[in-house]
């Protein structure tokens, strides 16, 4: 898998630290994207941390974190991708985690919440990557 830099989204250092506003309001964090070259489409995860996601109630449930995953696409993701000029369609996911995680890290306590993309026509559709 190939890893490209944030530059290449037109994220500098410091705006990692900088929450990034979504619909439901919770406190959202950017990571990192890692672009992936080696299937047919090219692919590009975003990484986000939402310490307020949860399944038991008491914050910000998968319903309403799929709002923000959506607008995160649209908002954020979309215009990088572009920006990137990789043309043709492109697998995007968006990925939501309650604590920070390396990318590929396995921990069952703590949640992610994923959703995948396909940018067609400069909008992000829901569907495989």
């Amino acid at each position: 898998m190939k890893r490209l830099s944030i530059v290449l989204c037109g994220i500098g250092s410091a705006a990692l630290a900088d929450p990034v506003e979504v619909p439901s309001g919770q406190s959202i964090e950017f990571k990192q994207v890692i672009w992936a070259e080696e299937a047919e489409t090219p692919n590009a995860i975003f990484r986000f941390v939402a310490p307020e996601i949860t399944r038991d109630g008491t914050g910000i449930e998968y319903d309403i974190a799929a709002e923000d995953i959506l607008f995160l696409c649209e908002t954020f993701a979309l215009p990088r991708v572009l920006a990137a000029n990789v043309g043709g369609e492109v697998g995007l996911v968006i990925s939501l985690s309650k604590q920070d995680l390396a990318f590929g890290e396995a921990n069952p306590d703590i949640l992610q919440f994923f959703d995948n993309f396909v940018v067609r026509d400069a909008t992000c559709d829901w569907g495989d990557v």
